[in-house]
Formats: C-alpha cells, sequence, structure tokens
C-alpha cells in the first residue's frame, strides 16, 4: 500500500494515508513532474502504455507520487530513475500548480511539482511507455497544435499552466 502526504495548496502537510483512499476523496497530494527540454528548445516526450491512464497519448518523460514523509528531491530522483533510468542529472524548479481532474472512477487532486532535468545519459524507459521521441522546437510545437489529441491531458496541463517557461 503506496502513502503519500495530504498537503495544503502550499504545500504543508497535515496527514498521510493510502495513495487509494486520496484518490477515493479527492484530497491534495504531491507528484513531481519532470519535464525534459533542451536548450535548443527540444523536447523529449514518451508516448504511454496501454495500461497508463493516459494510453497512446505523448505525457512528460517523468511523472510520479512522492511518498509519505518523502523530500521532493529524493522524490523526483526516484522517479527518474524509475521512468527513464537516469542516475545523474541536472534539474531546476519550473513552478507549482494544482491539478485535480476526475479520471478511471477517481479524482486526481494533484499539487505538481515541475522540474526541468538535463542529463547526458540515455532514455531507458520502463514499462510503463512505449516510446520516446526527442523533437525539435518547431516539430514539437506543429505536432501540439496540429494533434493536440495525441498528448494526455496533464501534459496540455503543464503546459498551459506554466507558459513563461514554454514560451
Amino acid at each position: 500500500m503506496e502513502l503519500v502526504d495530504i498537503v495544503k495548496p502550499n504545500g504543508q502537510r497535515l496527514h498521510s494515508m493510502s495513495k487509494q483512499q486520496a484518490h477515493a476523496e479527492g484530497l491534495l497530494h504531491p507528484c513531481v513532474i519532470g519535464v525534459v527540454r533542451g536548450a535548443d528548445g527540444s523536447r523529449v516526450v514518451v508516448r504511454q502504455n496501454t495500461h497508463k491512464q493516459d494510453a497512446g497519448q505523448y505525457v512528460n518523460p517523468v511523472g510520479g507520487h512522492v511518498q509519505a514523509g518523502e523530500n521532493l528531491e529524493d522524490a523526483l530522483k526516484r522517479e527518474v530513475l524509475e521512468e527513464i533510468g537516469w542516475t545523474t542529472f541536472e534539474f531546476d524548479l519550473i513552478g507549482n500548480i494544482i491539478y485535480d481532474r476526475e479520471v478511471l472512477g477517481h479524482r486526481e487532486n494533484h499539487l505538481f511539482h515541475v522540474y526541468n532535468i538535463r542529463s547526458a545519459e540515455p532514455f531507458v524507459i520502463n514499462d510503463e511507455s512505449v516510446e520516446v521521441r526527442k523533437l525539435t522546437a518547431p516539430e514539437y510545437t506543429a505536432l501540439l497544435h496540429d494533434e493536440p489529441h495525441l498528448f494526455g491531458p496533464p501534459h496540455h496541463f503543464v503546459e498551459h499552466a506554466l507558459p513563461e517557461f514554454f514560451a
């Protein structure tokens, strides 16, 4: 049973409970999101596997729950290793945003801590993803504009909630 901290919108911890219960009750809990954006404006996205909630759609390469009592940096390092196999990387906090949605019969009320992550290491994706794709800035912009259905709702949300980073 995975435990998460229930938090206030400012991130202050209130108490802990199971992730399943937090989703059932729609309570706010933290997640880390890792965006890979090169200095040249390129973007890396992964396509979700069929057993994931955004199946077949592109999402940011890293995203996951912060475990109860875990600090954000440790959660980011754990998720980066699990999802793309990087052991050494640099990161900067882009912003903190609340993402509240109904999906697959439960309410995900997440406090997203969004990071830009960079490394020279190759991607090694896990079973959550079926494809990793690096897009130039023009390719990314065109695909997002011309075929927005290829991107999962959380990807669109992060993109729109933090426009100063993605401009």
